[in-house]
């Protein structure tokens, strides 16, 4: 029975622990890991001053991250995976393609213009004839 109640009380724990995004240097920017932590921490990011993201995980102590990095900002976040923003790579110069605003008379879609009842009349005819013949 404690046997069970131990599995029970370990499942349970792991369950409602927090979950933080993990990376350190160069993995910030690949795929996102994930982690569980201590119930007492917090999720982190340390960045550099241009916001290039430098590591991120669980902590009890934000600024002792970034003393030991020296020069970086550290935040943190107390939600379920929140230090979720990973690095991107942006051009100093240009900053990428902008889309161009949408023209109000293209992409409004197809509107069909009214049929008269002869029309359709004879479009129906038609489908019958046709459907007869196979």
């Amino acid at each position: 029975m404690l046997r069970y109640g131990l599995v029970l009380l370990l499942a349970f724990s792991t369950a409602f622990s927090l979950q933080c995004f993990t990376c350190d240097e160069e993995t910030c920017s690949a795929e996102d890991r994930v982690e569980g932590c201590d119930p007492s921490t917090k999720c982190y990011t340390l960045t550099t001053k241009d916001g290039l993201v430098i590591r991120k995980g669980c902590t009890t102590d934000c600024s002792r991250e970034a003393s030991s990095a020296g020069g970086l900002a550290c935040s943190t976040c107390d939600g379920e995976l929140c230090n979720r923003a990973r690095n991107e790579q942006r051009t100093q110069i240009g900053g990428g393609a902008e889309p161009a605003p949408p023209v109000p008379s293209i992409g409004g879609g197809a509107v069909p213009t009214p049929k008269s009842a002869s029309q359709t009349s004879l479009a129906l005819l038609m489908g019958a004839v046709i459907a007869r013949i196979f």
